[in-house]
């Protein structure tokens, strides 16, 4: 067995923005049945806004934003036309859904390091964070493609590379962080908890999915990851609002701010029935 990274050639993306866009619509048209957890999560969601609880989903902002853009895409993949004109117009989206999973983890990669280093709070780490993130996605979509490859005996069964190598650093960043006993508020424990149910649900995602469907796998250009990451993926930042919240997660932070007053809290300022901003 050899494990390796290969990059993409350039003739294997000869096929057609319109064949690409055929091939993301059939494979989410046949998924359509994992749509319930979409709606779970997203049901879940609108019950915590009619709690009087948005102010929880601040500190997931950006994943917020994406799961909007996962579903106007999601409508636009389900109806499949035959029309070329149809195919452009939405070939925006079929971009944006094979961006998802890089974005999210890249995200998470951000706000750990930032969390790590603990910058002063004059620094404006927000810009800095929003600028890194659109040079990674321009490096990602300029730069030549990578797949990780693993090779048994005369097959070749390819997966994501810079999303599976970003899953990895997003734990073993958890961990240093956990490691490094610093004062919790509720800002890092999202970071932390959604690093960690993100990474750990993509990784495992593709080992259940190389169990039961690895032939699957020997297609350079697998979209079923992506259907998981539009119907589930981009959703789990609602989990992880729910967990950072807890009741008895909530109790932990209350006794790390008394004994330690000077710890920010800036989500503990804002009360539980504070008005949702979307």
């Amino acid at each position: 067995m050899k494990v390796y990274i290969e990059a993409i050639g350039t003739d294997e993306y000869s096929f057609t923005f319109y064949n690409m866009y055929k091939s993301f619509a059939e494979a989410f048209f046949g998924n359509m049945y994992q749509f319930i957890f979409s709606f779970f999560f997203f049901t879940a969601y609108i019950f915590k806004l009619l709690k009087g609880q948005g102010s929880h989903f601040k500190p997931f902002l950006s994943f917020h934003i994406i799961m909007y853009c996962s579903m106007i895409c999601l409508p636009a993949l389900i109806i499949q036309s035959e029309s070329v004109v149809f195919a452009l117009v939405f070939y925006a989206f079929v971009l944006l859904v094979a961006l998802q999973i890089f974005i999210i983890q890249a995200i998470n990669f951000l706000n750990l390091l930032v969390t790590i280093i603990d910058f002063k709070p004059t620094v404006g780490t927000k810009k800095i964070r929003f600028f890194l993130m659109v040079i990674a996605i321009i490096l990602k979509k300029s730069l030549p493609e990578y797949r990780l490859v693993v090779e048994i005996s005369k097959d070749k069964f390819y997966n994501l590379f810079f999303e599976n190598l970003l899953s990895v650093l997003n734990l073993i960043l958890v961990f240093m962080l956990i490691m490094k006993k610093k004062k919790i508020n509720e800002n890092k424990l999202g970071v932390i908890i959604h690093s960690l149910l993100s990474s750990a649900s993509l990784l495992i995602f593709q080992i259940v999915y190389c169990t039961f469907y690895m032939e699957e796998l020997k297609q350079p250009h697998n979209p079923d990851i992506f259907v998981f990451s539009a119907y589930n993926f981009v959703f789990f930042w609602i989990v992880s609002a729910y967990i950072t919240y807890s009741k008895f997660l909530r109790k932990y932070i209350d006794r790390e701010t008394t004994e330690n007053p000077y710890v920010e809290t800036e989500m503990g300022k804002i009360g539980d029935t504070a008005q949702p901003k979307i």
